[in-house]
Order: C-alpha cells, then structure tokens, then sequence
C-alpha cells in the first residue's frame, strides 16, 4: 500500500514538472543589462543611446523615466529591436517626471535600442559654465542586474566637477564621464548634476540649401543658417563639418566675407567661422556656409553623353534637428529638367532652370543625428560638348564676320574702315568745375543731416526746431540735384563718364545703406532687435556709408585737381 503511494506521488510530481512552463512570468532569459551612453554637442544638443538586452519574453511593454524638462526639450526619438523593427512609443506626463513607454514588443526580442536627441533647453545657464541634471538610472519598469553609464564630451567642452563615484578619463579630443551600478529595483531612478564649461547655446532658427552645378559637373554647395545665441555667455565663433574632398570652402553674410580656419579631421574638415560680432544672449546672426565639390563626386558626368544626374545626400554641416528644409538645385544654362526625386518638387523654367523642394516627413525631423538624410536626385540634359566648343565657335564666327566684311569691301573698291582714333583726353571745363563744387556742397549739407538727426535723438533739439532744420536741408539737397543732374552730359562729354559711372556706384551703396539704416531703427523701436545689436549693425551701416562718401570725394578731387 505504502509502495502504491509513492508511485502515485511520483507520477504526479512528474505531470506537474512537464506542465510547469519553461520560463514563467517575470523570469528573464538572460540577465537584464542596461548601457546609456550620451554625447553632448558643443552647441548643446544631446543624444542617448540606451541598449537594453536580456528583454522579458512575456513582456510587451516598457517604461523609461526621465525628467519633464527633458520630455519638453525631445526632439527626435527612435526605438528598434536588434532584428530592425521599428517599435511605437507614447509619452506619459506626471509632474516632475514623464515617461516614454516602449509598446508591443515583439516575444522574441533580446536587444532594444532606444534612441534620442534633446534640445539645449535643458541647460541650465550660468556666466562661467552650464548645468544640466542627467537622469542617470533608467526609472525602467523592470529591475535592472548591471547598468552601465558613459557620458562624451568633445573638446572644447569641460567638466567642471565629477559628481561623487563617477570616474572622469580623457581620451583623443573627448572626456568621458563613467558610472556603474548593480541590482537597480523597478522603477529605480536617479540624476546627477554635471557641470560642464565651453558650451555655445546655438538654436538653429532656419536653415536652407543652395546647389549650384558647373557646366563641367563641379557643385557648389551653400547653407544659409539663421542662428540666435540662447546663452548668458558670447559666441565668437561657430564650427562646422565639411566634406574631405571640398574645396573652395569659407562663409560670409549680408556685408561679405568672414574669417575662417579650418582643421583636417579623420572624416571630415572642421570649419570655424567667426562672425562679424560677438553674438550676447538674445543676438540672432544670419550667415552662409560654402564649399565646392569636384566634377564627378556627385554628378556622373561625361563629355561623350548628354543626359546626367546629380546625386545629392543632404548631410548637416553642424549638430541640428530639422523639420523642414528648403532645398534649391541650379543647373546649367540651356540644361532641360528630364526627372527628379522625391517627385514634389517645382521647377523655375529659365536659361539655367532651378529645381526646387520644401522636404517634410510626416512623423519625424528631416535632418537629424539619428537618421540616415534625404537624399534628392535630378536628371537633366546637358551638351558638355557645347561648353568645350563655344568659346573656339565664337572666335570662328567672329573672323568669318570680319573676312566677309574686308571680302565684301575690297569687291566694292572701297577702302577698309580706319581704325576709331583714341579717345580724347579729359578736358576740365567751367561745367565739370561747377559739378564738383555743386557736388561738394550735396556731401556737406548731407552730412548737416546726419549731425541733426544725431542731435535730435540726443534730445539737444526739440522736434520743431528738427523739422524745420530737416526740411530747409533737404529742399537745398533738392537743389543741388538737380544742378548736378543738369550738368551730367557735358561731363560725361568732357571725358569723364568713368568717374560718373563710379560716383553712382557709390551714391547707389549709400542708398542701399541709408534704407538699411532705417529699417533698423524701426526694428529696434518695435523691439524686435536687442541694442546690442541695434548699435553694432547701425556702426557697419554707418562705416559703409562713410566709405562710399570718401570715394566720391576721392573721385571729385581727381576731376577737378587744385
């Protein structure tokens, strides 16, 4: 009977090991590792890049804590199995923190990748340095056996002072901030405050591309930025990436050229730019990037076909995230647009036609550092030939002309035509004196106007005394215009059309900057430029005008010397 028992309990137990399951709810295959690894970029941008492996079988759902100023300044975010599938996400807000929950994850998942990129918000701003409190647990929803932390900071970037337990090592141009820890609960979360110096807080506010290709293939690739300076500290120069087989490269705004340097890196050349003024807190800057790509680095171009395609991937030349780019591509003269990708795009029909898009994507950035960037193509036909045989086609054109002309003379009996004789030397006449002196007296009397209005903004004048003064200054102005107006054919007749042509150029500049001028001020009064710099960009526009007033007063001097 004793025997009978034993047998039963055995073949009982037997029957409970077989329909136990291999693996029950909350077991996790492998231990459970989580690695987050963050780069901050030297205008303040950061990426995390968590792996999470060792993933529960019978868990379709996780749950990542970070702070809510950290949930406000999410720019890009992207999570994916080991296998490349593309996980959904949703945000859930709770007070000071929020959570990213990572949703239908597939039952034979081992590794998940969670991406993302945070905007310099979460900087804290001080005078010497910034202050940021990094989530360094996950808060994730499953206990964690082994965490690993690694925090990159490129130079110039510093850090001021290592939290407790965390190891600082320098490595080729970087500093990594390192962190480890073991049997994290659920939910387990910590920050730490990091202090880091050398940062630009740079917001990207608009970004465009111009695509101008040569005759002969080689591309010239321009960006046009609109930056705006969102720290306490100055920025006196910007970096940016360029291709290793660019050349020609620098950048200039709306006044000319800036002052570049450059430095050849592994993959790419670090282009600084400086800008024309220090940029304070508040300064928004306008700006362009160049550079020159060879003839057949992005266009397959040959002399023996008349059919080619630009290929152009539109990487960033600095850390952005993007969600809409204009893009514009410059073909030749008499090229034809045959096709171009992505298919919504407008083409200006002109001698050189001009190819344009307004690239969006529905559910992400355009350009960011954790996607691949668009890439946009255009087929055109073009004739390199023609570009190699015009100038020789010309130059024959040109000496069959002048044959047929001697031919046709000489059939006639007619002597050829003599050469034109020189032209005559200027002649200094009573109306070339009396245009400089009526001149003269226009620079006076417009510089009469300038002290006024200066006088009137530093309130030694009351408003009826300006207006009176202004409206007797500018009815003489009026005057002399029309003297000098007057005398202008017998000036260019005397010889001196050159020094016309230039005084105009410079009287054209001077109007330019004169509107210019205005336009600032009105924008200063409404607010909408800080006085920085509303005073810096008045002194540029002021400096040119004075620049074109001395040309002028060079070119008189030469056309009536003492």
């Amino acid at each position: 009977m004793l025997m009978k028992s034993i047998v039963f309990v055995m073949i009982f137990m037997v029957f409970v090991f077989i329909l136990l399951p291999v693996s029950a709810p909350g077991y996790c295959v492998q231990p459970l590792k989580y690695s987050r690894h963050i780069e901050v970029y030297a205008n303040g941008l950061l990426t995390f890049n968590d792996t999470i492996s060792g993933v529960f079988q019978d868990v379709s759902q996780l749950s990542l804590t970070f702070p809510q100023i950290f949930i406000e300044n999410l720019l890009d975010l992207k999570v994916q199995t080991d296998k490349g599938i593309v996980l959904e996400t949703r945000i859930v807000y709770a007070g000071n923190v929020s959570r990213i929950e990572v949703l239908d994850i597939p039952p034979d998942t081992s590794v998940i990748a969670f991406e993302a990129v945070f905007d310099n918000g979460v900087w804290k701003r001080y005078l010497e340095y910034f202050n940021v409190s990094v989530p360094i647990y996950p808060g994730l929803n499953i206990p964690v056996e082994n965490l690993s932390f690694k925090m990159y900071m490129p130079a110039p970037l510093v850090v001021s002072e290592p939290p407790q337990n965390f190891t600082l090592n320098s490595g080729d141009n970087v500093d990594i901030l390192e962190f480890s820890a073991s049997d994290l609960e659920s939910g387990a979360m910590k920050t730490e405050s990091i202090m880091i110096s050398g940062l630009t807080l740079l917001k990207v506010d608009r970004l465009s591309r111009v695509v101008t290709v040569s005759e002969f293939g080689d591309v010239m690739v321009e960006d046009f930025y609109t930056v705006i300076n969102l720290g306490k500290s100055t920025v006196s120069r910007i970096d940016f990436m360029v291709p290793l087989n660019a050349s020609e490269f620098g950048a200039k705004d709306e006044f000319g050229s800036l002052q570049t340097s450059n430095n050849r890196a592994e993959d790419y050349i670090i282009l600084t730019v400086r800008p024309r003024y220090s940029l304070d807190e508040g300064d928004r800057y306008s700006f362009t990037v160049f550079y020159k790509l060879p003839a057949g680095a992005l266009v397959d171009h040959s002399l023996l076909e008349d059919i080619h395609t630009l290929t152009l991937r539109l990487d960033e030349t600095m850390p952005v995230v993007v969600k809409t780019l204009n893009v514009s591509v410059r073909l030749p003269e008499h090229s034809t647009v045959l096709d171009a990708e992505p298919p919504d795009y407008e083409v200006a029909k002109d001698m050189a036609p001009t190819v344009t898009w307004v690239l969006t994507r529905e559910s992400s950035p355009v350009l960011s550092m954790l996607r691949n960037p668009p890439t946009v193509r255009v087929k055109y036909r073009y004739n390199v030939l023609w570009v190699s045989f015009k100038p020789a086609l010309w130059v024959s054109l040109i000496l069959a002309a002048v044959a047929a002309f001697y031919g046709f003379q000489r059939l006639r009996g007619v002597k050829p035509v003599e050469a034109a004789p020189e032209a005559k030397p200027a002649v200094v006449t009573e109306d070339v004196l009396s245009f400089v002196k009526f001149y003269e007296e226009k620079l006076r009397v417009r510089r009469q106007v300038a002290r006024l209005e200066e006088d009137y903004r530093a309130g030694k004048i009351s408003r009826v005394q300006y207006r009176t003064r202004l409206s007797r200054l500018r009815r003489r102005i009026a005057e002399l215009d029309r003297m000098i107006e007057s005398r202008k054919p017998s000036v260019r007749s005397a010889g001196y059309s050159e020094e016309l042509n230039l005084i105009e150029e410079a009287e054209a500049d001077i109007s330019i900057c004169d509107v210019g001028l205005r336009e600032l001020r009105s924008r200063y009064r409404a607010g909408k430029v800080s006085r920085q710099v509303y005073e810096r960009l008045s002194s540029e526009y002021l400096k040119r005008m004075r620049r074109s007033e001395g040309r002028i007063r060079r070119v008189l001097a030469s056309m009536a010397p003492v």
